[in-house]
């Protein structure tokens, strides 16, 4: 809802994972980050748009903090061995269309 333009337009995927891309290059590290991410990726998980090229650029984003990537992905076992996104929950990746999964 935050990012919807006029009811007909909605980010998908490419979008979610470029913000994460921004506030990677454009933020210093701390609390402040933190909370962005947290809020670009629980907007990504209830739009359904978390795909592959999302997960590649929170794993970035996050850098060696592994204690964040864990809790955004909901535990250690997702962040250290995600192979597919068809792992994580339906919820997360039902609007990515099927050539952005891998």
């Amino acid at each position: 809802d935050t990012y919807q333009l006029g009811g007909r337009l909605a980010p998908d995927s490419f979008v979610f994972a470029a913000m994460l891309k921004v506030i990677q290059t454009h933020t210093l590290k701390g609390e402040d980050r933190y909370i962005m991410i947290q809020r670009i990726f629980d907007d990504a998980c209830a739009a359904g748009q978390v795909s592959s090229l999302v997960i590649k650029q929170l794993r970035s984003v996050c850098g060696d903090d592994k204690i964040l990537l864990a809790r955004l992905l909901g535990g250690q076992e997702l962040a250290e061995h995600l192979s597919t996104i068809y792992k994580l929950p339906h919820e997360w990746i039902k609007n990515v269309p099927k050539q952005a999964k891998f």
